[in-house]
């Protein structure tokens, strides 16, 4: 793989999208959707303006805040950005990662869902939700980020809780995120009104 600094910027259409799997309300996410007001907007700015190094060093993101603040449109934007520069991540819903553990589910002919997320250079684990009834989310997406911190590989992770409130519940896993991310609380404006607005 040619390092990042001499890849060339390219076109990211539907087929890119679809294969990072960037659900499709994302597909039209972009910074000019975010007020100005938003303090988080020029932290993210700035982390898009230098999505190669961030990926690089790695350093990723956990962006924390209300429902319909706009975090999962963020980290789209991210990875948007990435693919840009020829970095193809992969975007997973953390409910959905035991079921990919336990049953295996393919991604391509070549590798499983969970190898593909253990893989690409960044990844965005979408609405991290803790439930106290149910542990083993919390183990798997453990496994799955020490196993990138370990791979030196860039994760973004979405999620209602703040830091807090995780290290409260699953002390763990935040131990490991805290090697791995950099905290941006996202509020400010509801980024699917600005996104339906801005497509009629």
């Amino acid at each position: 793989m040619p390092p990042i600094s001499h890849r060339l910027q390219i076109k990211v259409g539907p087929d890119i999208l679809n294969r990072i799997q960037i659900p499709e309300v994302h597909h039209g996410s972009k910074l000019s959707c975010i007020p100005d007001r938003c303090t988080h907007k020029k932290i993210l700015s700035d982390y898009v303006d230098k999505i190669e190094e961030n990926i690089s060093k790695p350093k990723g993101l956990l962006l924390f805040g209300e429902f319909a603040s706009g975090k999962s449109s963020c980290a789209a934007i991210c990875l948007k950005a990435s693919a840009f520069r020829g970095i193809i991540g992969f975007w997973i819903r953390a409910v959905n990662i035991p079921k990919y553990q336990i049953e295996k589910t393919i991604f391509d002919d070549e590798m499983t869902v969970i190898e593909r997320a253990l893989s690409v250079p960044i990844l965005v684990i979408d609405e991290l939700i803790i439930r106290d009834e149910v542990k083993y989310t919390e183990e798997v997406l453990e496994f799955l980020v020490r196993s990138r911190i370990d791979d030196k590989l860039c994760t973004i992770i979405t999620t209602n809780h703040a830091p807090a409130y995780i290290e409260k519940k699953f002390p763990a896993l935040l131990s490991a995120l805290k090697e791995a991310v950099l905290p941006i609380k996202v509020t400010g404006h509801n980024f699917r009104d600005k996104i339906a607005e801005e497509l009629t």
